[in-house]
């Protein structure tokens, strides 16, 4: 008799758990009627008006084209880090390597202005700069 009680105990236990994860679910995320809530007589919806928005309003950006950033070493720091005049020549051959590859016509010769400039990046590497491109 005892083992009845505790098995009809234990089934009224998981009805109960289903019945309550039904009306705490996504179920009972919309309402099923248009009467407001007890409580709710005194409280007002908030108001917007024009030009009461949040945030910042920033203008259109139009951007034409890509944007890149310019190539740049500079001193990874720590020890054996290269120095900021030698990471400078750096920048500016760097820079001229570019400048070689949008000014080439051939593909022959972007294919060797894109090697010097790898070759380039790894000696500034090397020299222990960090290089941004």
């Amino acid at each position: 008799m005892f083992r009845r009680h505790l098995q009809s105990a234990a089934t009224v236990t998981a009805i109960a758990a289903v019945a309550l994860s039904a009306t705490t679910g996504i179920a009972s995320a919309r309402g099923t009627s248009s009467a407001k809530a007890p409580g709710a007589a005194g409280v007002k919806g908030a108001k917007l008006h024009r030009g009461m928005v949040g945030g910042t309003t920033l203008p259109p950006h139009i951007s034409v084209g890509t944007t890149s950033v310019a190539l740049e070493a500079f001193p990874a720091g720590g020890k054996g880090s290269g120095t900021e005049e030698e990471c400078e020549k750096w920048t500016i051959w760097l820079r001229e390597d570019a400048g070689a590859i949008d000014a080439a016509t051939t593909t022959v010769d972007i294919i060797n202005a894109s090697d010097e400039l790898k070759a380039d990046k790894d000696a500034a590497m090397d020299a222990g700069c960090a290089v941004i491109d």
